[in-house]
């Protein structure tokens, strides 16, 4: 019991064999963990937690982790309110807290793709795939989480887990980290009540240069990014922002440099063959409606030529070595009617 004032051992990070490492809670002291106090602050903080990252990697298209933030709030709570000073219970309840980050993870990364895609998914759908992933991935970790835990002591180091074990230890022994919390919390929700409740400045702000290709600068000022950062680290916000200076400096300009000039084809004209069958079998080409509304609107201009000008549209086209302009996108052709008279779209025959 005197080692728990000593903090987490070094050993835990490595040195030694899994088999032969002994815990911070040793497997001989028995001590409650799944509790009602554990299993009800889990899942509210899963929810929570998930709720957050949902609309957190929507907006910015990342999520933060809820192992570390769970833990200082469950030993918080438990210490404070339930008066339980117990680092299982803690610990139980940070590994739910993580468990709805992953789910969020899950859904926001995936789902989102289907729906843009034109799957249309109910909130039925949504909730039975949820389930069911969770299940395969409980399914899938059980039978190598000796391997991947015990065996692999020392070789992965899981940074993640090991500042949650840190975060619980400190909190058990006594640490201020749900003050930290608490404190960080209030400066969040202010920030985002004065700045996108009651609009007294602006959370983004954006600067196009329209001489390079209309390329986008913009700054987020979100207490939750800044809060990412934080978690994170310095390293890792520099390489997102080096991929955001790659993307929109150099990858983005240059699809929009190239693409530009390519013309895209709404639709493949028809074949000769069906062409000239319409042509000379005197009905009017009923696939495309653009001729028709062409004669339609020559028809109201002129009324009294609409009869002789829908007579002439019905008959085969004749002189094909006549000089005509197609184009190779619509596979429409103009051709003179007549020297000085206005030129008469038709599809090509020959």
């Amino acid at each position: 019991m005197d080692r728990r004032n000593t903090g987490l051992s070094k050993l835990a990070y490595g040195g030694c064999d899994g088999e032969n490492y002994v815990p911070y809670i040793p497997t001989t002291e028995a001590m409650p963990e799944l509790t009602g106090y554990s299993i009800i602050m889990g899942v509210l903080f899963a929810l929570i937690f998930a709720a957050a990252n949902t609309y957190l990697g929507l907006k910015v298209g990342i999520t933060i982790s809820a192992g570390i933030p769970g833990a200082i709030l469950a030993t918080g709570l438990l210490k404070g309110l339930f008066r339980r000073n117990n680092i299982l219970e803690a610990n139980v309840v940070a590994s739910l807290s993580a468990m709805g980050e992953s789910i969020a993870g899950g859904i926001i990364f995936v789902l989102p793709a289907l729906i843009l895609l034109g799957f249309g998914l109910s909130i039925t759908t949504i909730v039975i795939v949820t389930v069911i992933g969770g299940l395969m991935g409980v399914f899938f970790i059980t039978p190598v989480r000796r391997y991947l835990i015990v065996q692999e002591h020392g070789t992965l180091i899981y940074p993640e887990s090991m500042a949650a074990a840190e975060v619980l230890v400190t909190g058990s022994e006594g640490g201020t980290g749900f003050r930290t919390v608490l404190l960080g919390m209030g400066v969040g929700g202010i920030y985002k009540l004065l700045s996108g409740g009651f609009m007294f400045w602006g959370e983004n702000s954006s600067y196009t240069i329209t001489s390079y290709q209309g390329t986008i600068i913009g700054v987020d000022t979100l207490a939750s990014l800044m809060g990412v950062g934080f978690i994170v680290g310095t390293k890792t916000s520099s390489l997102m922002f080096a991929g955001s200076l790659v993307a929109w400096l150099a990858l983005i300009p240059l699809i929009k440099f190239f693409g530009s000039g390519i013309r895209t084809r709404s639709s493949p004209p028809p074949s000769r063959s069906r062409t000239w069958a319409h042509s000379t079998s005197g009905r009017s080409t009923s696939a495309t409606s653009a001729p028709a509304r062409l004669r339609q609107a020559a028809s109201s201009r002129s009324p009294g030529r609409s009869r002789r000008s829908s007579t002439a549209s019905r008959r085969p086209s004749r002189g094909c070595a006549r000089a005509r302009t197609r184009d190779p996108w619509t596979g429409w052709t103009a051709r003179p009617r007549s020297p000085g008279s206005s030129q008469r779209l038709r599809w090509a025959s020959c």
